[in-house]
């Protein structure tokens, strides 16, 4: 995977702004001390991190340079520039790959398409925003946190900031993706492939202040969320109590017992919104008790 990325920062098909970018290996048993230094946690081998604003950014994948090459494109930049309507609407469509229009792909944009099949869940996020002078400090932290989870490979943030097109949006979709009184909006669009529609939720930038990244974690599971390695990494960094259930749906005896904790799981987590509930099924439940740490057996 190194090797793929250096050539194509050295032959300038990649790339951000002017500057060299070197790809180092590093042995972390030489060089424990160092890395204890700069509060660098090794957790498994191979680990490779992007160094960015004096940040160090960790890539969760092993071996997928396309998917590394977005990565760096998230962190140079976590927002995407939206400048036409055609932009737009090609953008919040959750289900087709994203033509990156940054100048980090220099010369070709280099596609990452098998994430499309691999991921049962996309995620957009779009900024209207009709006075961007107004919102310079909003939009800078949404740029900020956008950044903070470049991790996301589920997740794409953009923006537009032409008052025309988005008084257009506003007078289409109203209090769909607007607050009443407001013309300045972050709206998500979220795309479960068992779901057949996509989900949207709106900020109000009008009305609320806060943290983006929490809001666009939040929107991106459902109150009862199915385990996969996209939504385990978006429920840690929510940071709350996770209550999992495990069932198999096609089981010739507990297929119908499986339906009905469903169903009344979601009951409860309306009353319980401090937690985050999921379920695992089928022949996957045995490797996410594993990755939860679960070592019971039944009886």
């Amino acid at each position: 995977m190194l090797n793929s990325i250096s050539q194509l920062l050295k032959n300038g098909t990649v790339g951000y702004k002017d500057l060299d970018i070197p790809v180092v290996r590093l042995d972390s048993s030489k060089y424990s001390k160092m890395l204890a230094n700069e509060e660098i946690i090794i957790n498994r081998v191979p680990k490779t991190f992007l160094y960015f604003k004096e940040e160090y950014a960790p890539f969760e994948e092993i071996d997928h340079y396309a998917s590394f090459l977005h990565f760096m494109n998230r962190n140079f930049y976590p927002v995407v520039i939206l400048k036409t309507k055609n932009d737009v609407e090609a953008f919040i469509d959750p289900e087709e790959e994203w033509d990156e229009n940054t100048p980090f792909f220099k010369t070709k944009v280099i596609s990452n398409s098998d994430l499309m099949k691999r991921f049962p869940k996309h995620t957009r996020v779009l900024a209207l925003i009709s006075e961007k002078n107004e919102y310079k400090e909003e939009l800078q932290k949404l740029n900020e946190d956008s950044r903070f989870l470049s991790m996301r490979e589920d997740l794409r943030v953009g923006r537009i900031v032409n008052p025309k097109i988005v008084k257009e949006y506003k007078s289409k979709y109203k209090t769909k993706w607007f607050g009443e009184n407001s013309s300045n909006s972050i709206v998500s669009f979220v795309k479960n492939k068992n779901q057949g529609k996509v989900i949207t939720h709106f900020y109000d930038l009008n009305m609320d202040t806060g943290d983006f990244g929490a809001w666009m974690n939040d929107v991106s599971v459902e109150p009862v969320e199915e385990l996969y390695a996209p939504s385990i990494k978006i429920i840690t960094l929510r940071n709350k109590p996770l209550f999992t259930v495990f069932i198999d749906k096609t089981h010739p005896v507990y297929g119908d017992e499986s339906e009905k904790v469903l169903t009344r799981l979601k009951d409860i987590a309306k009353d319980y919104p401090q937690y985050q509930f999921s379920f695992t099924e089928e022949e996957m439940w045995k490797k996410k008790k594993e990755e939860l740490g679960i070592t019971w057996e039944e009886e």
